[in-house]
């Protein structure tokens, strides 16, 4: 290993190594990373049914973010090529500008106890009202133990729609994610309201849309960061604000691009344990929140002539329980991240989301998204016919010339290249 040598030049000995030195990763971890450990055979029954074994994803670090003045390794679990690198990139550049910024509203997860067609929903709506602190007082001590460390029940409050009459019950869940914690409580309070509204209830459910619970990540970059080759900073950065503009009118657009910045936060969501069912679910809602389908990132020049890019959404997470208890990868992702509270952890993943936003819409409005993008695809190409060691450097390297790159051009290099050895 040469000194200096760029971190995704390195061997995965190598990188491990390196970690080791850096004090990111203990022995131990480092042992279970190179043995390719991963969850425990004897885990996979505990946690899903009908399980025949463990489904494989290639587990990564994307570096240089510098996140409220800390440096950061960011763990990522991802099967798409150029993802990490990608968002690798974009931090690097973020870094150069002072990094990024995260804060955190409260974080107040919600749930609903909802009623059809009722027969005087506003008489309920008052009785609830009446009976509120012995409702919460009921939800409390379905769960004694989030009380315990200073969170657990806030509000309870009817919202009536066309048909339909929910009770919400907010909780402060602090540091988990809280579904269970939420439905149980909403369990509690069921045969009280139920015998309030003369009816049982039509579900008792959590909601993936805490929109009091949402995550910011903001960065302003310098327009010499964002430079290329053919293009000054100040226009690849009025071409990025542009393009924000276009994805909040034209939810076709819209679309690809919230699925960019999703490449960021899923990865980092998995790799920690969490639920990206959930995250998705609330992402994709909150966007949709003004009535139509609109980006959740914001760029735009500032008066200074730069670049100022934001990402706010509720990211439903947690920061202990779920699958870190029993997946050591999830708990080594954690330490990498230094064990964050929830709060910082969100804003974390929010700003990889932005990181991987800012790459994706560098190259799409400068050389287009393939130039990249399809580097680490003529590897994955090379190695689906194959190839291996050297050779798939070579090959990667000789389908980038080709004017098609598929299975049989890939096969036919190969098999030229093992016939000149």
């Amino acid at each position: 290993m040469t000194p200096n040598q760029a971190f995704y030049r390195l061997s995965r000995e190598e990188r491990l190594e390196q970690l080791l030195d850096r004090h990111l990763l203990t022995k131990e971890q480092a042992d279970c990373l190179l043995a390719g450990k991963t969850l425990p055979l004897s885990a996979v029954d505990t946690m899903i049914e009908n399980a025949i074994g463990i489904f494989g994803l290639p587990f990564g670090l994307a570096q240089h973010f510098t996140i409220n003045d800390h440096s950061l390794w960011i763990p990522m679990v991802v099967e798409e090529p150029s993802v990490i690198a990608a968002a690798s990139n974009g931090a690097k550049r973020v870094a150069r500008s002072g990094g990024f910024h995260i804060s955190h509203t409260e974080r107040i997860m919600l749930g609903h106890i909802t009623f059809n067609q009722l027969s005087d929903p506003e008489t309920f709506s008052e009785q609830v009202s009446q009976h509120k602190a012995d409702l919460l007082q009921l939800a409390a001590s379905a769960h004694p133990s989030i009380v315990s460390r200073g969170g657990g029940p806030i509000d309870l409050f009817v919202k009536l729609f066309p048909n339909f009459t929910s009770v919400y019950l907010t909780v402060d869940t602090k540091e988990a994610m809280g579904a269970n914690m939420i439905n149980t409580m909403l369990e509690a309070l069921k045969e009280p309201l139920a015998e309030l509204a003369h009816q049982q209830p039509l579900m008792a459910i959590l909601s993936n849309l805490p929109t009091e619970s949402i995550a910011t990540a903001q960065c302003t970059l310098l327009p010499e960061t964002i430079k290329t080759s053919k293009m000054s900073g100040t226009l690849v950065a009025e071409r990025i604000a542009l393009a924000t503009d276009y994805a909040n009118v034209d939810p076709y657009r819209a679309a690809t691009h919230n699925k960019g910045v999703m490449n960021g936060i899923d990865p980092v969501v998995i790799a920690t344990g969490n639920d990206w069912r959930a995250v998705e679910a609330a992402v994709h809602s909150y966007a949709s929140r003004d009535g139509h389908y609109q980006s959740i990132t914001q760029w735009e020049m500032t008066p200074e002539g730069n670049l100022k890019g934001q990402l706010s959404a509720p990211l439903p997470i947690g920061s202990v329980g779920g699958t870190s208890r029993v997946n050591p990868l999830a708990k080594l992702s954690l330490d990498l991240l230094q064990q964050p509270s929830a709060k910082d952890l969100a804003g974390i993943m929010a700003a990889v989301g932005l990181a991987q936003n800012l790459s994706a819409l560098r190259a799409l409005v400068t050389t287009g998204i393939q130039a990249g993008h399809m580097a680490l695809q003529y590897k994955s190409l090379a190695h689906s016919v194959g190839a291996v060691g050297q050779e798939i450097d070579i090959i990667s390297r000789q389908l980038k010339k080709e004017k098609i790159a598929n299975q049989v051009v890939a096969k036919a290099l190969l098999l030229r290249l093992r016939e000149k050895n």
